[in-house]
C-alpha cells in the first residue's frame, strides 16, 4: 500500500506539473495571439492610410493639371502635393522635366522609339545604348548543327525592338561586352512557334546555359525570312556573320 501510495504522489506531482506547463504554454500562445492581432490591425491601418494617400494624389494631380492650365505655374503643384503627402511622412521631391532635342523625354516615347527600331533615339533619351537581360535557356540546338552555336533567350513579354537579324554587343554575367549577331522572332525557317532572341558570340566557345546575359542591339541588319533550305539559311547566317565583322 505504501508503495502505491508513492507511486499515487508521485503521478500526481507529474500532473501538476503538466498542467504548469500547459498553463504557460495556453498563456503565452493567447500573448502570441494577441501581437499578432494587433500586428495585423496595424498594418491593415497602414495599408488603408497609403490607399488613401494615393486617392489623395491622384486627385490633386488632377487638380494641378487643371490650375497649371489655367495659371501655367507648376509650383503650385508642387506646393498641393508637398501638402496631401506630409501628413503622411512623405517627402515630396520635383524632378525636373528633361529635354533632349528639343523634346520632352517620356517612358511613352522612349517605348515608341523601341518598338520601331529608332535605337538611337532611344538612347539618346536613356542616356545610355537600349539593351535586354534574360537567362541562356536550351534549344533544339540547330545553330550548332549549322555550324553557328547559339545562346538562346526566351524574351516573354519584354518591350523589344523589331524581329530580324542585329548586330549585338553581350555581357556575361555582367563581364566585358563581346561582339555578336542575333535573331529576334519566329524562325520561320525551322517552324518556331514562339518569338525567342538568338544570340551567336563571335569567336566564343563555352557553355553559357543558365548563365544571365545583356543583350545589347548595336545595328540592324535585315529582316527575318524564310528559307527554301537549311543550307541557303547557313549560307546567308556566314554572310551576316562577315557584314557584322567589318
Amino acid at each position: 500500500l505504501r508503495v502505491e501510495a508513492a507511486i499515487a504522489r508521485e503521478l500526481h506531482s507529474q500532473s501538476e506539473g503538466m498542467r504548469g506547463q500547459l498553463k504557460d504554454s495556453t498563456e503565452r500562445a493567447a500573448e502570441l495571439q494577441a501581437s499578432l492581432e494587433e500586428a495585423t490591425a496595424q498594418l491593415r491601418a497602414e495599408v488603408a492610410s497609403v490607399a488613401g494617400l494615393q486617392v489623395q494624389v491622384q486627385a490633386a494631380a488632377r487638380q494641378l493639371a487643371e490650375e497649371k492650365a489655367e495659371s501655367g505655374n507648376l509650383d503650385c503643384c508642387v506646393e498641393l502635393l508637398r501638402e496631401r503627402t506630409a501628413p503622411a511622412g512623405i517627402a515630396l521631391a520635383a524632378v525636373p522635366i528633361v529635354l533632349v532635342e528639343g523634346e520632352r523625354v517620356s517612358s511613352t516615347r522612349i517605348r515608341q522609339a523601341i518598338r520601331d527600331g529608332s535605337l538611337a533615339a532611344a538612347a539618346r533619351m536613356l542616356g545610355r545604348p537600349y539593351s535586354l537581360c534574360g537567362t541562356v535557356v536550351e534549344g533544339r540546338k540547330l545553330g550548332r548543327q549549322l555550324g553557328f552555336p547559339t545562346a538562346n533567350v526566351a524574351i516573354g513579354e519584354v518591350l523589344t525592338p523589331p524581329d530580324g537579324v542585329w548586330a549585338v554587343r553581350v555581357s556575361i554575367t555582367g563581364g566585358p561586352p563581346r561582339p555578336g549577331i542575333a535573331n529576334l522572332g519566329m524562325r520561320p525557317t525551322v517552324a518556331g512557334t514562339a518569338r525567342l532572341l538568338e544570340v551567336h558570340l563571335l569567336d566564343f566557345s563555352g557553355d553559357l546555359y543558365g548563365q544571365e546575359i545583356e543583350v545589347e542591339f548595336v545595328r540592324y541588319q535585315r529582316a527575318e525570312l524564310k528559307f527554301a533550305s537549311l543550307d541557303l539559311l547557313r549560307a546567308q547566317i556566314a554572310e551576316d556573320v562577315r557584314q557584322v565583322r567589318e
